[in-house]
């Protein structure tokens, strides 16, 4: 079952994401994984965020 309000929280992650604000996206990503650390989407847009910042042994810990 998805819960609205972590759709929303990825929605606008993704969005900043797309607008090439990656460090901000970042923080709606961690928003999700505070709660929920298993939620893949997040761990994924946050590991391919952090290998476009070039942060790669962090983006390597969300496999």
């Amino acid at each position: 079952m998805t819960d609205p309000k972590t759709n929303s929280i990825l929605d606008e992650g993704n969005r900043l994401f797309l607008q090439g604000k990656l460090k901000e996206a970042i923080t709606y990503y961690d928003k999700i994984l505070d709660e929920n650390p298993l939620h893949v989407s997040s761990l994924n847009n946050k590991g391919y965020a952090l290998s476009k910042l070039k942060i790669f042994d962090s983006a390597m810990m969300m496999l």
